[in-house]
């Protein structure tokens, strides 16, 4: 109870800024998918268990949103190692991969595809209405710009190139998982360590 009452308070930031508030989401559920914020490191003093950042980072991962949003994250980040770590976690809990790559690295390279196509033209308001035509859409048929706004920090650790290729790598993987006799498991790495490549020609 006492590392729970912890993470709520110093760690997890609920949609409406407020720490504490994350354990709820809009229809009043558990939700712990709010993204991390800065206080991991004080978080695993506070412990007082010796636990390191990476440590408590694991721990936070109490469920199934809550990793999907982790290994989007690790991906936006470019961090190979933890997004695989985090896969790993979901197939040993047999967690489908055909499921998984569409539920956390298609929307991810996606959102980060569009976010920098958008990011010269200062927002995606004021891009051509070509490019507003091919945007993520929510139901109303506006342009979802939360989505956007959420991959622009990310969207800076990649070129436009990078993201163009990385779009073409994921239909490659999604595809191998669906019609190929390969291992999901190393489908799904191999895609993550192209994709966080930062070696990768810009």
């Amino acid at each position: 109870k006492r590392f729970y009452a912890l993470v709520e308070r110093y760690l997890w930031e609920g949609r409406d800024g407020i720490p504490g508030n994350a354990h709820l989401d809009d229809d009043g559920l558990l939700d712990r998918s709010a993204e991390p914020v800065q206080g991991a490191a004080n978080l695993a003093a506070l412990l007082g268990e010796g636990e390191s950042v990476d440590d408590v980072a694991l721990m936070v991962s109490v469920s199934h949103k809550g990793v999907i949003w982790e290994i989007s994250r690790a991906v936006e980040k470019r961090n190979a190692k933890r997004a695989i770590e985090l896969i790993d976690s979901l197939i040993a809990k047999n967690e489908n991969a055909v499921g998984l790559i569409k539920a956390s690295i298609i929307p991810t390279v996606r959102n980060l595809f569009f976010a920098k196509l958008v990011s010269a033209y200062g927002s995606a308001n004021r891009a051509p209405a070509g490019i507003q035509a091919v945007l993520p859409k929510k139901k109303d048929g506006t342009v979802n710009t939360w989505g956007l706004k959420m991959a622009s920090a990310g969207a800076k650790n990649f070129t436009l190139p990078q993201l163009q290729q990385g779009m073409n790598d994921c239909l490659d993987a999604d595809k191998a998982l669906v019609t190929s006799g390969q291992d999901p498991r190393m489908v799904l790495h191999k895609l993550v360590i192209r994709l966080c490549d930062g070696k990768r020609a810009a």
